[in-house]
């Protein structure tokens, strides 16, 4: 049993780790309320433990801080992690004939941080060959310049193994490049925090490999990327043609994608090989929130075959576009989509089929000019069911009989709005601020 309320600070370039454990260290516990850093202008871990492959078990509780230091490459012992669970190395090398296995618990509520910004170094790394199969419980800080967060994925000797891994969020995670890095088997994780970008994120805020398999994201906190650019929840989808990535995402808390390059979602799938194919279903549940800034607010790129449902019972701020697959509005969902000209306005395109049901709110730009016998084809689909319980557009009622085949709406009339008081004036003067079109965000 280590307690340290004091400071463990390094003076030059850390072998391994400011606190470092090897591969016999088992059961011992490790209390820091003070200080663990590897110092200003060194190189070096917070702490990192070598893990043998039959697995090792130790707790790390931090209520002070852990700093890695230097800028030093991802795979050299003195890489700037704030924690690192890594494999044996042989002869001072990570080269793929070791794996390790960590059954652990590691709870923060200090503030654990990375100066690293090559490759994999992040706030908190499990190195690849990893397999983490404890419990990463966080409601302080983890930080990192190149990463916030990183769970490796599998070598060529087996390990990213985290079946039974789970990962507990009520703080906030962050980097400037990748907030949360997700590569292996079997890892879930649960954010009831924040997990943020404060820089352009790599893919995604929340960035999901291609050798990611059976794993969960339960979100009912924020991930959200507008402190830079990028994706929110980005899913990279099969490492190999022909692969199934299994996955679940639940949400039931706010996505937020941030930047106008097209793929800049609030939750992405894309691929990079071919025949690719994700198993499961995204639920926004109620409460949850889909937007992007200037991008869809779910994208589903083409080549993923997506083999699920989308099921929305909450809201989706923006276009949907989804190359395969099933969209089901429920009852309390809320679609809402800008409308900026004739010509200039977001839809929906579903691969599969469509459930129409709850609410579809129009955003009219304040420039445009609305008429009786426009005509808005919002909706793209193989076949589609159902109807929307209303269609909200102040003034507007709408002509819904070619929604289920063609997918089109049209103003049927437009109804004058009377001179307010000046106090009703004042009062909605004042409500407007609490909903603003997203565009103009």
């Amino acid at each position: 049993e280590i307690n340290n309320t004091g400071n463990i600070v390094g003076t030059g370039n850390q072998r391994n780790g400011t606190v470092y454990a090897d591969s016999t260290a088992q059961d011992f516990t490790l209390n820091n309320n003070g200080s663990i850093d590897a110092g200003a202008g060194n190189s070096g871990a917070g702490f990192s433990v070598e893990l043998s492959d039959t697995g090792n078990n130790f707790t790390i509780d931090n209520g002070g801080s852990i700093k890695g230091r230097g800028t030093a490459a991802a795979g050299l012992a003195t890489a700037g992690d704030g924690i690192r669970l890594e494999r044996t190395r042989v002869g001072g090398a990570l080269e793929g004939s070791t794996t390790g296995l960590f059954s652990g618990v590691i709870n923060n509520s200090g503030d654990i941080t990375s100066e690293g910004d090559s490759g994999t170094t992040a706030g908190f790394r499990a190195v690849n060959g990893v397999s983490f199969q404890g419990t990463l419980d966080n409601s302080g800080t983890i930080s990192g310049v190149q990463n916030g967060v990183y769970f490796g994925n599998p070598t060529p000797a087996g390990g990213g193994d985290h079946q039974g891994g789970v990962v507990n969020n009520s703080g906030t995670i962050s980097s400037g490049s990748r907030a949360f890095n997700l590569d292996g088997n079997g890892l879930e994780v649960n954010n009831t925090g924040d997990i943020l970008a404060t820089g352009a994120q790599r893919n995604g805020t929340f960035y999901v490999d291609g050798t990611a398999d059976n794993y969960s994201l339960n979100n009912s906190g924020s991930i959200d990327a507008r402190g830079g650019s990028g994706s929110a929840v980005s899913i990279q989808v099969g490492s190999f043609a022909g692969d199934v990535q299994n996955g679940s995402i639940i949400n039931s808390g706010s996505f937020i994608g941030d930047g106008n390059s097209g793929v800049d979602a609030g939750l992405r799938f894309f691929t990079t090989t071919t025949g690719a194919t994700f198993r499961g279903d995204i639920v926004n549940a109620f409460g949850g929130l889909i937007t992007s800034s200037e991008s869809p607010a779910l994208l589903i790129e083409s080549g993923v075959n997506f083999d699920g449902t989308v099921f929305n019972d909450g809201e989706i701020d923006g276009s949907i576009l989804l190359g395969s697959g099933d969209l089901q509005l429920s009852d309390t969902s809320l679609l809402s989509l800008d409308i900026d000209s004739l010509t200039d306005f977001e839809t929906v395109s579903v691969g599969g089929d469509l459930f129409f049901d709850g609410t579809l709110e129009l955003n009219f730009a304040d420039s445009f000019d609305v008429a009786v016998g426009q005509t808005f084809d919002l909706f793209d689909f193989g076949l589609a069911q159902g109807g929307f319980d209303s269609i909200s557009a102040q003034s507007i009622t709408f002509d819904t009989s070619n929604l289920l085949s063609r997918g089109s709406i049209t103003i049927a009339s437009v109804a004058a709005v009377p001179e307010p008081s000046s106090a009703i004036v004042l009062a909605l003067g004042s409500l407007g601020f609490l909903r603003r079109r997203r565009k103009q965000a």
